[in-house]
């Protein structure tokens, strides 16, 4: 009989490197919502989670704006704790002068698609099912 070894673990997530056409934008932009999904400005154009999960900007050098049709990463998801801090997200990103939409549903998550200046999207959700 043959015997098949799997080894599972669980990977952590290191960091997100984005590289956007205007860094001042950009910066603009994640600087006034990375602190409030609880990310802290670590060194120029970096800021970490307590857990050491790293979002980075850098000048993008080539040209070509983000398609969402395109092969690549449509977008990413980062959840919050609560219907309550995804409301302040969307008011302090409203206050920071930032193009905030109407939230979207999906089953139990409301989530909250932000494009940065170069339309890249972050999305962030609560999922009320997935709380036990």
């Amino acid at each position: 009989m043959t015997q098949i070894l799997v080894y599972a673990f669980i990977m952590k997530a290191d960091h997100i490197d984005n590289l956007v056409s205007d860094l001042d934008a950009g910066l603009r932009h994640y600087g006034a919502l990375l602190p409030l999904l609880g990310l802290q400005k670590t060194v120029d154009h970096v800021w970490k989670t307590p857990d050491g999960f790293a979002i980075g900007l850098q000048q993008a050098t080539a040209e070509g704006a983000f398609n969402r049709n395109a092969a690549g990463i449509h977008h990413f998801c980062l959840s919050v704790e609560s219907d309550k801090v995804l409301d302040d997200i969307a008011r302090r990103m409203r206050n920071a002068g930032m193009m905030v939409p109407e939230f979207s549903y999906f089953n139990t998550a409301r989530s909250l698609f932000l494009d940065n200046p170069d339309g890249f999207q972050l999305e962030i959700s609560f999922d009320s099912g997935a709380q036990t």
